[in-house]
Parts: C-alpha cells; structure tokens; sequence
C-alpha cells in the first residue's frame, strides 16, 4: 500500500468498479505519511465533477486514458518539486 514504503507518486484509476477510488486518497491524506505522496488520479471519465471529486478527495492532478505520458512527467516532476519545498 502506499503508506507502508517510501511513496513519492501514486497513480491511482479511480474509473474501475466497486472500490471507491476515491476513497484511497481521502485515506492516504488522513495519515502524516501521505502529506508529500504526489497522488495522480487515472479514469475514462473526464467531466468536469470528475475532476472536482478527485481534487475534493486529495489527488494532486487527473488524467483520462489514455495516459499522456509527457503530460504525466511534467506533472510528477512539478509536484514533487512543490511538496519538497
């Protein structure tokens, strides 16, 4: 899980059924060691509610599939680059 190691970034998919996906970002936020996890939500959906929901529930950027994958970079490079500040 991402609180048991040392986690700089988690790509989470949030669009898969069952599991709130949501919920996995709430969780890591509420614990210390997940204040500097860059967490980065994945899904199909990309409405603009998607996008609220996930930033309400404590993920750090979105994405819709297909992953952008110098989008991805740029994103990771600057959060991290914020949460080490």
């Amino acid at each position: 899980m991402i609180l048991r190691g040392p986690s700089d970034v988690a790509l989470v998919d949030i669009g898969l059924p069952g599991f709130d996906r949501l919920e996995v970002a709430r969780r890591v936020r509420q614990d210390p060691a997940g204040a500097k996890v860059v967490l980065i939500a994945l899904t199909g959906y990309g409405t603009q509610a998607d996008r609220a929901r996930a930033s309400n529930a404590g993920f750090d950027a979105f994405f819709v599939k297909p992953l952008d994958p110098d989008g991805f970079e740029a994103v990771c490079k600057k959060a991290l680059d914020a949460k080490d500040r």
